[in-house]
């Protein structure tokens, strides 16, 4: 669960690669609470690779890329406040070299 603050903070979870080669990054974020406005995004090398936003209690918001990184780059999943309540379910699986 990511939940970014009611001060404008943005929430992440961040995935550092293990080793250099072609990663790929699939899940969906969730909507988990009545009243949700948030906007969600996925950012690979410091560049926006999927953006959306969160609406609705129960909302799926699908995600699939592939990236290639270096080892020690980073995937980077965030949440933010965007109108609403914030509690946003993330599920992410990377697979990779």
């Amino acid at each position: 669960m990511l939940v970014s603050g009611i001060e404008g903070e943005y929430s992440d979870l961040v995935f550092t690669a293990p080793a250099d080669g072609t990663y790929s990054v699939k899940g969906s974020f969730k909507g988990a609470q009545y009243g949700i406005g948030v906007f969600v995004g996925v950012v690979a090398k410091r560049k926006v690779i999927f953006q959306s936003t969160v609406t609705a209690v129960e909302q799926n918001v699908p995600f699939h890329a592939k990236v290639k990184l270096n080892a020690g780059q980073t995937i980077v999943f965030s949440v933010g406040p965007d109108g609403g309540l914030q509690n946003t379910g993330l599920s992410a699986i990377i697979t990779g070299p």
